[in-house]
């Protein structure tokens, strides 16, 4: 944890970690209230999938940078600090920046974890052309539906390969 404790899940915070790793769900919402530790179990599972799970490319995806950043920060951290192992697992020659982290799945297979941000100017035109393999949308709530619906969800509905939606917020 942020303390350099080691982090203890909740029993809730083990059920969605075994629900997204099972891949037996395409789509898991989780819609809890505020400082629950939504953000540090998805880090946590974006992790794993990068390191369990060949040929990913992992989005992160929130309505304002300062939110997308929670969960990319702490995904960046575990790597770095967690186990050895996982930073073995880096590709620091390729990019490993405030908004992409590529993992070296094996010898010959690349993983990507990327941050993105829909809110704001953009309105979510920087997400077009990100074909992803598992898509986090968090704060899911504060997304405008038109851009949720043209440009968050397009970014896995392209492809043969199996896709993952996971969904994260508080109610309003």
């Amino acid at each position: 944890n942020s303390q350099g404790q080691p982090f203890n899940c909740t029993s809730y915070q083990t059920d969605i970690i075994k629900a997204i790793l099972s891949r037996e769900h395409e789509k898991i919402l989780i819609n809890a209230a505020t400082q629950v530790g939504k953000s540090s179990i998805i880090s946590i599972a974006a992790n794993l999938i990068s390191v369990l799970f060949p040929s990913r490319r992992i989005a992160v995806v929130s309505a304002t940078w300062p939110q997308a950043q929670i969960i990319f920060s702490q995904t960046k951290q575990h790597f770095l600090y967690d186990n050895p192992l996982l930073t073995k697992k880096l590709d620091l020659k390729s990019e490993f920046t405030n908004q992409t982290i590529t993992v070296n799945f094996d010898d010959k297979t690349k993983n990507y974890i990327q941050c993105f941000t829909v809110g704001g100017a953009s309105k979510g035109e920087n997400v077009l052309g990100f074909n992803a393999t598992d898509l986090i949308v968090d704060e899911t709530g504060s997304i405008e539906d038109e851009i949720y619906y043209t440009k968050v969800l397009r970014m896995i509905a392209a492809g043969r390969t199996d896709r993952y939606l996971i969904e994260s917020g508080t109610p309003h």
